[in-house]
């Protein structure tokens, strides 16, 4: 897991932007965890909600480990492509 790189002065979001505000681009250790499961999903055909193997939908089965305590964020992506455009 690597470092999480942030502005001094809250505003760029990128060592560039940020210098470019005169602000100073620093990096935040990470802390201690593990590197996230990483898997490719199974090909669905398109606008079809990712149904697979025997018509089920497709899923994954995500164990929040013991660890975690306290607040958390969860940021999910729902990424799609399509091919209705040409």
């Amino acid at each position: 897991v690597r470092p999480k790189g942030y502005c001094s002065d809250g505003l760029g979001n990128n060592p560039g932007a940020c210098a470019d505000a005169g602000a100073e681009w620093k990096e935040q250790d990470p802390h201690d965890e593990p590197p996230p499961h990483c898997v490719g999903g199974m090909s669905s055909r398109d606008n079809h909600l990712g149904n697979v193997r025997g018509g089920r939908p497709n899923h994954y089965v995500w164990r929040i480990p013991d660890y975690v305590k306290g607040r958390c964020v969860l940021r999910m992506r729902y990424n799609i492509t399509t091919g209705d455009f040409h």
